[in-house]
């Protein structure tokens, strides 16, 4: 087992290694690039642990899939394979269920599972309402869980009603509808990221978005040539973080972010607390906002108060990031309606509260949230990470700012999403390294 070892101290700023790709988009171009005819030429893709295993699915699935000097080519999946592939999409849920939805809509046999963190996390979400439209499914194991066997289905136009505000149940559905090439009412009242919309749009599909839902009325596959990957806004938001941790008072630049406003409530939350934030330069990129994030500023709030629905689920991977930030204001801070936390890597409800608690923060839970008193002075410590890649990197984020050496556990967990965390930081200017010693604080 590796760690993070954290301090205040300085290092000398450098070429970081880039920031990683859109893990969410990267997710949904590869499926749409191995669902049209011809190759697909995508660059930017995060080559990050909870996609590793989509990319070798769709290589099970006869999809050809080469990389070569950051750019990655795709073939088209092969819809008569003889036998029905078994699937293991290891950690990574989004992989799962988004998979699982565009096979149901291309009517191809296989089975869906995951390693042993993925299969006890819910997939009924999406299993019903596919259901509902005609699919073909059957839990292998547990009830409402992995492995999912897909029968050749043949989906029908109609009605899908979503119980949770998941972007990833809304999606899976949208795939299957797009891919088998009917039309489907998606009910979620809930306004969640929306990359799957958009990026259909950019394929000619036509989209009606209302404050019940959205629904689909799909277009011909056409081809998928080309597709740049902008930067992670939930990646991005660690080395801002442990900018405004640090106190430093020149301004971050950061370019090539996407800035979908489904994606940037961290970044609006910071604007709460008296942080500047000013977006630049945007262009549209196939249907998605990319442009340059600036912040600057000092802390200028009591508290803060995160429980509307839109604005959890814009920020929803950065939660224990903004739990981190509340501990640095004088107030007590208030996270709620934030029950879909459960249900990540870890139940990052009660992994955020422990973590944050190592460092001497006070924190209580509850069923829906949490509060975090502000105001307590934190010391570096031994924090856990639960093996859940948003708390460690929240850990190592906040540990840069904190007199003495931070460690952080399982510190290998933080390539589930990000890809040389500890060196693109170190590149920022913050004191991350890795041991892969596990050696002791």
């Amino acid at each position: 087992m590796s760690i993070l070892i954290c301090s205040s101290e300085p290092v000398p700023t450098s070429v970081a290694k880039a920031l990683p790709g859109d893990k969410s988009i990267s997710h949904r171009v590869l499926l749409i690039a191995a669902a049209t005819d011809g190759e697909s030429r995508l660059r930017g893709i995060n080559l990050c642990g909870a996609v590793f295993p989509l990319i070798e699915a769709l290589r099970q699935l006869g999809a050809t899939v080469d990389i070569d000097d950051g750019e990655m080519r795709v073939g088209t999946i092969d819809r008569n394979l003889r036998t029905a592939p078994v699937l293991n999409l290891g950690p990574s849920s989004a992989a799962a269920r988004l998979l699982l939805g565009l096979l149901v809509g291309l009517g191809v046999e296989a089975v869906i599972d995951g390693d042993e963190t993925l299969r006890p996390r819910p997939v009924d979400w999406v299993v019903e309402p596919l259901r509902g439209l005609g699919a073909e499914l059957e839990y292998l194991r547990a009830e409402g869980q992995l492995p999912v066997r897909i029968g050749r289905s043949r989906l029908r136009e109609g009605i899908a009603h979503l119980t949770v505000g998941s972007a990833q149940a809304r999606s899976a559905v949208l795939l299957a509808a797009w891919a088998a090439g009917v039309a489907v009412d998606v009910r979620q009242a809930i306004h969640s990221r929306d990359h799957t919309q958009r990026l259909l749009c950019s394929l000619g599909c036509r989209l009606d978005v209302r404050s019940n839902g959205v629904s689909l009325t799909p277009a011909a596959p056409p081809s998928f040539p080309f597709y740049e990957v902008p930067l992670d806004p939930s990646a991005v938001a660690y080395p801002v973080a442990a900018h405004l941790f640090r106190g430093m008072v020149e301004p971050l630049r950061i370019d090539g972010v996407c800035l979908n406003p489904t994606r940037t409530g961290f970044f609006e939350t910071l604007r709460d607390c008296g942080i500047a934030v000013s977006y630049s330069g945007i262009v549209d990129r196939f249907g998605e906002p990319v442009g340059s994030l600036t912040v600057e500023g000092d802390w200028d709030a009591d508290s803060l108060e995160v429980d509307n629905p839109d604005r959890f689920h814009a920020m929803i991977d950065e939660i224990p990031l903004a739990a981190a930030v509340a501990t640095r204001l004088p107030g007590l801070s208030r996270f709620g309606g934030a029950e879909e936390l459960i249900f990540k890597e870890s139940n990052r409800i009660e992994s955020t509260a422990a973590m944050l608690r190592a460092f001497g923060a006070e924190v209580a839970t509850a069923a829906d949230g949490f509060t975090v008193r502000g105001g307590v002075e934190l010391t570096a410590s031994r924090a856990p990470s639960f093996g859940d890649h948003r708390i460690a990197m929240t850990a190592a984020a906040l540990g840069t700012s904190l007199a003495g050496r931070t460690v952080v556990e399982q510190g290998e967990c933080t390539e589930t999403s990000f890809p040389h965390f500890a060196e693109t930081m170190r590149g920022y200017g913050f004191d991350v390294r890795a041991d892969v010693s596990g050696g002791a604080a």
